[in-house]
């Protein structure tokens, strides 16, 4: 019997320690980052299924989202129910088309969700803009590196992709100014309830 209580009481703790752990890292998210969390995923794309982990989702999509926030940003998005004409606006297929402003940069991200899968396609656009030297030099790294290949390559711009991710960079210089723009993406699994195998 003290067996068992001992047991008993280590799984407790470990399941508890385990819950708190992923509580306090979505407790990082500050309230905005959190309504846009919350907006996106549940409301817009309507991740509801009560086997979803909805503090972990929004954790992995979090971590996805959170480097193209960055200062000061502000977001606006199209879906499904954007249009009043649409006949997919109550579609099991979920799309959002996030558009992020910031300090620095402009940004895009898509979100697709493909719920027999349990699955999110997320694909984000990112588009510093800065002077021709830098876009240039950002030419000359890419034409070195063995892991990008050359997509398209003219005289105001290039395309390069990497040879074995979801990755692409544009580069487009006109006169002083010039533009980077990053294009890459990744599958998100929605974790459920009660799998350990996810993280």
């Amino acid at each position: 019997m003290a067996t068992f209580c001992r047991t008993l009481v280590f799984t407790l703790l470990l399941a508890w320690s385990y819950m708190s752990f992923a509580i306090s890292e979505t407790a990082t998210m500050s309230a905005s980052e959190r309504k846009l969390m919350e907006r996106v995923l549940f409301d817009e794309l309507r991740i509801t299924s009560m086997d979803v982990d909805k503090e972990k989702l929004m954790l992995k999509v979090y971590k996805k989202i959170k480097p193209i926030l960055g200062d000061n940003w502000f977001a606006f998005w199209i879906s499904n129910a954007s249009w009043a004409r649409s006949k997919f606006s109550d579609s099991e297929y979920r799309f959002v088309y996030i558009v992020i402003n910031n300090d620095n940069r402009l940004n895009h991200c898509l979100i697709v969700y493909y719920p027999y899968q349990k699955q999110l396609a997320f694909i984000v656009s990112e588009m510093p803009i800065g002077d021709s030297e830098v876009v240039l030099n950002k030419y000359n790294e890419l034409k070195k590196d063995e892991n990008y290949r050359v997509m398209q390559d003219s005289q105001n711009y290039a395309v390069f992709g990497h040879k074995k991710f979801v990755d692409y960079v544009g580069l487009r210089v006109k006169g002083k100014h010039g533009m980077v723009n990053y294009v890459y993406g990744s599958i998100i699994d929605v974790p459920t309830i009660g799998n350990k195998g996810e993280k």
